[in-house]
């Protein structure tokens, strides 16, 4: 049975400008509600709707690769959720058509065939052909931050000649599907297209909405352009304007009444160019520009750039995109037919200005309770939001009931054959091994050398040892792998220490090692023990059930990533002589502590160095041809001699891999490499993310300074809840929008109506219009004033305050994907740095001095509210990572009587102890069995406190006394040292004081509590 929660991610494909009002919609009641049904009623499924187009100002981006990104993420959607994953949102627009930001060679020279000089001319100012492509490809230039091409309006029209030169000239090609409606189709099309049409079981679980508006304007009249102008500005400028102001309506006024809106376009745009920059000037021109807009319609339909008339081309490319979708969708859609145009109609007072009906969009009740009879039979949808409420929501409890599995994961080729006997522990270890054997070279000598070891019965440990980065886990995971092909009678059993917050944990990993090898060897796993003192002699005992028959052969890598928590860093449970038919392969690095006390256990030892060159070359190769790549002789001389100045270290060079990726063959200058791994993480991979041109240092040191305070890591939407809420990443968004989102206005508009006084400055009694006061209000100054900064603080800490458009963190994300891997911790998986270099480079550059107790306390601040939604310290929010992890931030971030209290408060302890590490297998007989990591968890919080508040320590050695509790029994008392491992008796005038541990060797101080505990 899988311990695994499920995460619904789904892709909502629309054209930008047109479904603004139902996007809006569902962001603020749909989305809300189905994230609600997954967590209580999907046994804790996390939702993830993923819209690109919400929050943003127009569909473009300067590095030209929105299209990858967009497809990229559907393709995303499909990985990590079979069922659903995909919904359709279409009017009467068609939508952007951007060039292609690559065009295979081979495609490209067609294309040269069948144009003219002068378009080879315009196309090669902005196509540049990279032949580090497998096959080489011409990619589209990026424009430039600051450029003359970095506003959209200003690139549009070279983007949209591209796109009718590349359009018209493959039509002879001889290309099909998606390889042709990549120069002809809309970006929304080429999404539907990945994400609906090309899915065998989409019918099933795409939702598909179309909304028609049958009278649009088809044609532009002046006059009646003057008369909406002349209402608008009498409404929203009833005090009228300044002179300045007043003569530029006039100038339009005067335009002859024939003049077509392209040419009115191409006017207020030129007039545009010559007045100062946020001038009342520009403003009312924008307003000017704004009205002509809305008049012909341009954001409902798809308009010919150079006519202003309707395109259509588009037109008819929409009509076929709708007819595919009704043949395949016609059981899972809602229509909204004759929805009403009132672009047209003059506003009033008692009328607002709106562009369209929007009766057919609907809402949700604010409770889940209210909402749930939407999703039994026969309840017919009145609205979109019901509609789209109860088709979700039917598919993902039904696929919580009944998972289907993700695409691709039957056809993986497995390195390692997983033994039967794995739980959900071992299936993580396995899954991690595999993943560092998917590129594996060299290495042939030191895994001679285990083999040997294997062969030898040498009754003593192998220690395998390198420093940080020259591959002992995928060395572990390739000797694991050759072991189990050259002895098939032996029980094979793996750890790989920090791959799972368990194996970190000394007391977790015995009894996990217990447990598997008892599974091995049929014997009884029920008598386990769950202390650590008593699981230190049991592992002993559980190894000895190996024979001559079914020898035991373990791997334990990275044993240096062990906690020190009841020091288990002593390796006091690692026997210095081995059982008969028992071998057991660890590795560490030389840390001073772990590597005295492997020598001190007498084991075996073996250096691993770095790569040779020629295998460092050969995985390069091997990367690069994964994903269709090359590089030039210069590039390629500059990461493989940057990698032997690394003495060979294979993690160096992945990162230098995971740079020299993004190279293209015409890139000038070359990227110089850093040195070492520090090096090449910090003046590299962060230089690179952090630049303003890229993500920028705000979103980037943030959303990297989380994730390395984390404990474990963090789900993906956790992050993107956390980037949101903070107030300094919120105002860096804010301050460089152009466009505010619509759950930032909506809350700044409710603010005004219950705080009027704090937009008198700006004459609110002249605005009829509620939202653009909201947006003026916002907008008066971006640094942003005192009083705008002070709602943001407040708005920002609501469970329910404004999110950041999901479109900035997919950006990143998948610039951050081959840094970061997957774990999973209660039930879901998190986000953590692929290796340890990458989390230590992180706390060292983005929480140094006084910053790791702030974003500690951001964390522990985030997982209150999610545990204790209410505040009343009921602790029913059910949010399992949340109670796990409170305590510790507390901890870290400083805050000593948060703790104290949070860790007397028995109704948290309660829920923490029964829900958090929860683990449900059935046994041989079928029936369910539970274990719980809750009170050990508990006993880890209470440690930390003690040693970050108390002095107490975990080590014993060197740091404060170790608080330790007396047993009481038959009249004598006794205290166990975690240190030595033993009990001792210890006399009753000894209470309350500091004492050295009794056994003679042993050098820990123990501090002993004035009580004690009656034991039977």
């Amino acid at each position: 049975m899988s311990n695994q929660a499920q995460t619904f991610r789904i892709f909502v494909s629309s054209t930008f400008s047109d479904l603004k009002a139902e996007r809006n919609a569902l962001q603020a009641t749909v989305f809300p509600r189905l994230r609600e049904l997954c967590a209580v009623k999907g046994k804790g499924a996390r939702f993830q709707p993923i819209d690109l187009r919400w929050g943003v100002s127009d569909e473009a981006s300067l590095d030209q690769q929105a299209m990858n990104i967009c497809l990229g993420e559907v393709d995303r959607c499909q990985k990590i959720s079979p069922r659903p994953n995909f919904i359709v949102l279409l009017g009467n627009r068609y939508g952007w058509m951007p060039p292609p930001a690559q065009i295979p060679d081979a495609e490209f020279q067609g294309i040269l065939t069948r144009i003219s000089e002068e378009e080879k001319s315009f196309l090669a100012e902005w196509y540049k052909l990279d032949t580090n492509a497998l096959p080489p490809e011409w990619r589209l230039k990026p424009r430039q931050k600051g450029g003359d091409y970095e506003k959209y309006a200003d690139w549009q029209p070279v983007e949209a000649e591209l796109q009718r030169i590349l359009s018209d000239a493959v039509g002879g090609l001889p290309l099909k599907g998606l390889r042709k409606l990549v120069y002809k189709a809309s970006a929304t099309h080429q999404e539907i297209l990945t994400g609906a049409l090309e899915q065998e079981d989409a019918p099933e679980h795409v939702f598909c909405f179309f909304r028609d508006i049958p009278d649009l304007p088809k044609t532009f009249s002046k006059p009646g352009y003057d008369k909406m102008l002349a209402a608008r500005l009498k409404l929203e400028y009833p005090q009228g304007l300044k002179p300045s102001g007043q003569g530029l309506i006039q100038a339009v006024q005067a335009i002859p009444p024939q003049t077509s809106a392209k040419a009115l376009h191409n006017y207020l745009t030129e007039e545009q160019s010559k007045v100062p920059e946020r001038s009342d000037e520009e403003g009312v021109l924008e307003f000017m520009h704004s009205v002509l807009v809305d008049f012909v319609g341009r954001d409902f339909i798809n308009l010919d750039e150079e006519t202003w008339g309707v395109d259509d081309a588009a037109a008819a490319g929409l009509a076929t995109l709708k007819d595919e979708l009704r043949g395949k969708f016609s059981t899972n859609m809602f229509t909204a037919d004759g929805v009403a145009w009132q672009g047209g109609l003059l506003p009033s007072e008692a009328q607002p200005y709106r562009m369209i009906s929007e009766d057919h969009i609907g809402s949700l009740p604010d409770e889940l309770d209210a909402c749930l009879p939407i999703l039994e039979a026969g309840y017919q949808p009145k609205n979109l939001c019901e509609a789209l409420f109860q088709s979700l929501g039917r598919v993902i409890l039904a696929e919580v009931d009944h998972p289907h599995v993700v695409p691709g994961e039957e056809t993986k080729v497995v390195q390692i054959q997983p033994s039967a006997v794995l739980d959900a522990e071992g299936l993580a270890h396995h899954a991690f091994a595999e993943e560092r054997l998917t590129f594996f070279v060299g290495r042939e000598g030191i895994l001679k050398e285990i083999n040997a070891y294997l062969q030898s019965n040498a009754r003593k440990v192998l220690a395998v040892l390198g420093e940080g980065g020259t591959g002992k886990s995928a060395l572990m995971a390739k000797a694991a792998e050759q072991a189990q092909k050259a002895y098939p009678n032996a029980q094979l059993v793996y750890r790989f220490i920090g791959a799972t917050p368990g194996s970190s944990d000394g007391r977790s990993l015995l009894e996990g090692l217990c447990k598997t090898i008892s599974r091995c060897y049929g014997a009884d796993e029920s008598d386990v023990p769950l202390d650590y003192r008593d699981l230190v002699p049991e592992f002993a005992k559980r190894m000895g059930l190996a024979s001559a028959e079914k020898p035991l052969i373990l791997f334990l890598d990275s044993l240096d990533q062990l906690s020190a928590h009841q020091d288990a860093r002593r390796l006091s449970w690692l026997p210095a002589e081995l059982a008969e038919h028992v071998s057991l392969v660890v590795s560490s690095r030389k840390e001073k502590d772990v590597y005295q006390n492997l020598q001190a256990k007498g084991s075996l030892e073996k250096n691993l160095g770095g790569l040779e060159e020629g295998d460092g070359k050969l995985l390069l190769k091997q990367w690069l041809a994964d994903i269709h790549r090359d590089l030039t002789a210069e590039q390629e001389g500059e990461v493989i001699s940057k990698f032997k100045a690394s003495n060979g270290n294979p993690l160096y060079l992945k990162l230098a891999f995971e740079e020299a990726r993004l190279w293209t063959s015409f890139q000038k200058p070359q990227e110089e490499l850093a040195i070492d791994v520090v090096g090449i993480i910090k003046d590299n991979m962060i230089k690179r993310l952090t630049d303003e041109g890229n993500h920028g240092k705000m979103l980037v040191s943030h959303a990297l300074g989380y994730l390395a305070a984390s404990r474990q890591g963090l789900a993906e939407d956790e992050l993107v809840d956390l980037l949101s809420r903070d107030l300094d990443v919120y105002e860096w968004f804010f301050r460089q929008t152009y466009h505010l989102p619509s759950d930032l206005v909506n809350m700044a508009m409710s603010h005004l109506r219950e705080h009027p006084d704090a937009a008198a400055h700006l004459h609110p009694e002249s605005y009829h219009d509620a939202e653009r006061l909201a947006i003026d209000w916002l907008k008066q100054d971006r640094n942003p004033p005192e009083p705008v900064r002070a709602f943001l603080e407040e708005v920002l800490r609501r469970a329910d305050g404004p999110r950041l458009p999901i479109v900035l963190w997919s950006r990143l994300s998948f610039d951050l994907m081959p840094y970061l891997s997957e774990r999973l911790v209660d039930g879901s998986a998190l986000l953590a740095f692929y290796h340890r270099e990458l989390g230590d480079v992180s706390k060292e550059v983005f929480l140094e001095g006084e910053k790791a107790p702030q974003f500690h306390a951001k964390l522990a601040s985030y997982f209150r509210v999610k545990a204790d939604p209410t505040g009343k310290k009921k602790w029913t929010g059910g949010n399992k990572h949340a109670l796990s992890e409170l305590p510790y931030h507390l901890t870290q971030a400083g805050e000593r009587d948060a703790v104290f209290e949070l860790l007397t408060d028995f109704t948290f302890l309660e829920h923490k102890a029964e829900e958090v590490g929860i683990t449900r297998s059935k046994d041989e007989f079928g029936r369910e069995a539970v274990t719980s990591e809750g009170v050990q968890d508990l006993q880890k919080d209470y440690d930390l406190a003690l040693e970050t508040f108390y002095r107490g320590s975990g080590s014993g050695v060197g740091g404060g006394p170790l608080i330790r509790t007396a047993e009481e029994s038959g009249g004598k008392l006794r205290v166990y040292c975690p240190v030595c491992n033993r009990k001792s008796e210890v006399t009753r005038d000894q209470l309350g004081k500091v004492i050295p541990c009794p056994q003679k060797e042993c050098k820990a101080k123990l501090k002993l509590n004035t009580f004690t505990i009656e034991m039977d």
